[in-house]
């Protein structure tokens, strides 16, 4: 197989450009699936939604994703404003006003979720080196909530009197219990299949490098240099595989998963799993040296 210098350099530019963008955000753990009402608006989308790859959909979700925050945030401060006003002067007029900004509000909540779970769906959906049962299977529940949180708007649109409003906002305290679970899991898959994507790119670039090597003979001294170069690589690959499965075992173990058990269980083997696969990546930049 004959290959060229360009597209040895086109391959290695996409996958440190894929890495650099979207694997940095692996070391870290991100506060923005926390699903209290308050922490949902405040949530910085771009902590999980850098991906280059962004179809229209994932796109035009950011942007209506950051509008809604904004306007709740603009409305939650009201609520406490119009709360206070209530609790100081007890006037018919006030509950009114409460009660209205209360609704306001919990319907803006509402479209929050509701797009925040649209966003995480596409962004999964758009995921590769994921198993497609278990995407599938987070796809469903996701839906599920986008379906049920939407019925709960209407309820909430539906609620004129200030029993309405507290039964509406007990409701939400059982419908979002199992929201963070999902939404970690979600995350914590996208991450996997994003090392797993960039790891698995890089090998076919290595098996392109390889041939070329044998396509392009040297003398005995530098491919002494090249055979030491392959063990520290195929070294680099073992314990990044190895890496990868071990994330893939602590994933499957846990059938619920909240911020701390994103952030402690998985987070180290993320990060071990990002590091092998930049280093893969970098070996690999030194034997595309000679190439060019």
């Amino acid at each position: 197989m004959k290959i060229t210098n360009f597209a040895i350099t086109l391959a290695l530019v996409i996958a440190f450009g894929f890495l650099l963008t979207r694997l940095t955000q692996a070391q870290e753990a991100t506060d923005s699936a926390r699903m209290t009402a308050t922490e949902s608006a405040e949530a910085n989308p771009d902590l999980v939604f850098t991906k280059p790859r962004q179809t229209k959909e994932i796109l035009q979700l950011r942007e209506l994703y950051q509008d809604q925050v904004e306007k709740y945030s603009s409305l939650e401060r009201q609520y406490l404003i119009s709360k206070a006003q209530y609790e100081k002067l007890n006037t018919l007029q006030s509950l009114e006003e409460a009660i209205q900004s209360s609704r306001e509000v919990m319907l803006s909540r509402t479209d929050v979720l509701i797009t925040y779970f649209e966003l995480m769906r596409a962004s999964l959906d758009d995921t590769e080196g994921v198993e497609l049962s278990e995407k599938d299977r987070l796809t469903g529940n996701m839906i599920n909530y986008i379906l049920k949180l939407r019925a709960h708007r209407q309820d909430v649109l539906n609620s004129k009197i200030r029993e309405d409003i507290t039964a509406r906002a007990d409701e939400f305290a059982t419908l979002s219990a199992p929201f963070e679970s999902t939404a970690y899991q979600s995350m914590a898959l996208i991450r996997i299949g994003d090392i797993q994507a960039v790891y698995d790119k890089s090998l076919i670039i290595y098996k392109d490098i390889l041939q070329y090597h044998v396509d392009n003979p040297t003398n005995l001294l530098r491919q002494a240099e090249r055979d030491r170069a392959y063990r520290e690589v195929n070294k680099a690959i073992e314990i990044t595989q190895r890496d990868l499965l071990t994330i893939r075992t602590q994933y499957a173990n846990q059938q619920t998963m909240t911020r701390s058990s994103f952030s402690s269980n998985l987070g180290k083997a993320l990060s071990q799993a990002y590091s092998g696969t930049s280093q893969i990546l970098s070996f690999l930049e030194e034997l595309f040296v000679e190439l060019t």
